[in-house]
């Protein structure tokens, strides 16, 4: 006998949808949607805030340095060609900080598209082989549920119930929260109910090949989910080494704040400030965006959007439930 299940089917998908689509605007509103060219500038060349006050304390520092050589005829030695050599050190390291933030935010990315990948296989064998049409629903529905759970543990959030109305409701959603790990207590129900179909169908004398294989099939796509989840999980809880970046923040510091020294006698102050600016924007900046970039999973607007990748398979998913209750699974001009 099938065990008693607490989790309900999925509600009206009409309701569902404002909610889901409510998500994902609140998500979009800081992001790059439906901006122009100038908004989407802006936004890409913002400093956090600490490497914003450093850039305008680099330019007031031009600033002085440059009025007190030209107004006061205060001299400053210092060798230009140090500068240089100092430039070309950060310039390695700081393109070898980007390089490696890019790679763990293209892991992240190729990550969730194995954890979109291997739920829409999931759920389109439950649709073909689960017999029973409340435990394919719930199946498609935890899965739907189990990506939404992803994107709350790779943030170390928990699930809002406002976002999963119309999935779970708040007593189901407090059970969740009440887990450790709640993608991986989703997985564990997952493979219960595929256990539960497993034997029904056993004792209906289904073949044994044919049921053979169909459970390979879901173990190695809860497999996949599994370790898609691992590597995502590894990316989130694994910061960048903070040793090169305070190292890189000092030396750029140095540079910085030293190079209108070696520049005072060559640029009066109108265009010694706008030169050591727009240096020390780029410098700074590249070390921002690898900051940024090296924390792909966050809310920001460098991050990876998550609650589109997560919307978009609830999407896919729920058409897979739509055509699995439907008498004929393909549509009527095929």
């Amino acid at each position: 006998m099938a065990r008693t299940n607490p989790w309900t089917c999925m509600e009206d998908q009409g309701s569902r949808a404002q909610v889901r689509d409510a998500v994902v605007r609140a998500a979009a509103a800081s992001g790059w949607d439906n901006a122009g060219w100038a908004i989407t500038t802006y936004r890409a060349m913002e400093l956090r805030r600490q490497t914003f006050y450093l850039w305008l304390a680099n330019v007031c520092a031009v600033l002085l340095v440059s009025l007190l050589h030209d107004f006061r005829g205060i001299e400053f030695y210092i060798n230009d060609s140090e500068h240089s050599a100092i430039l070309t050190f950060l310039a390695i390291m700081v393109a070898f900080r980007c390089q490696q933030a890019y790679e763990r935010w293209w892991e992240g990315r190729k990550l969730l598209g194995s954890l979109n990948n291997a739920s829409r296989s999931l759920a389109s064998l439950a649709a073909a082989w689960v017999t029973d049409g409340n435990r394919r629903d719930r199946i498609i529905m935890r899965t739907i549920v189990f990506f939404w759970s992803v994107r709350a543990s790779l943030r170390r959030e928990r699930l809002d119930p406002s976002e999963m109305a119309g999935l779970l409701d708040a007593r189901q959603v407090s059970l969740l929260n009440d887990s450790t790990s709640i993608p991986m207590l989703v997985i564990d129900t997952l493979r219960a109910e595929f256990a539960d179909e497993a034997r029904e169908q056993q004792a209906t004398a289904a073949p044994a090949p044919r049921l053979g294989l169909w459970e390979i099939a879901v173990d190695e796509q809860l497999k996949a989910l599994v370790d898609a989840l691992g590597g995502s999980e590894r990316i989130a809880r694994t910061p960048m080494p903070r040793g090169p970046h305070a190292m890189l923040r000092v030396f750029s510091a140095v540079w910085i704040f030293t190079f209108p020294l070696a520049i005072s006698d060559e640029y009066p102050w109108f265009v010694a400030v706008p030169v050591c600016a727009v240096l020390a924007l780029i410098l700074l900046k590249a070390d921002d965006m690898a900051i940024r970039l090296g924390e792909p999973f966050g809310s920001g607007r460098h991050d990876l959007p998550l609650e589109g990748v997560c919307a978009t398979c609830e999407v896919v998913l729920l058409e897979i439930a739509t055509r699995a209750s439907a008498k004929d699974p393909l549509p009527s001009t095929w």
